[in-house]
């Protein structure tokens, strides 16, 4: 089972906007 998760833009202060937030790297096992 995959999860995706999402990590916020830190460039963007004090908070990133949703649209800001990059999708974080799934890794899965083959």
């Amino acid at each position: 089972m995959c999860v995706h998760t999402f990590i916020p833009d830190l460039s963007h202060k004090p908070f990133p906007p949703l649209t800001a937030w990059h999708p974080h790297p799934c890794q899965e096992e083959a």
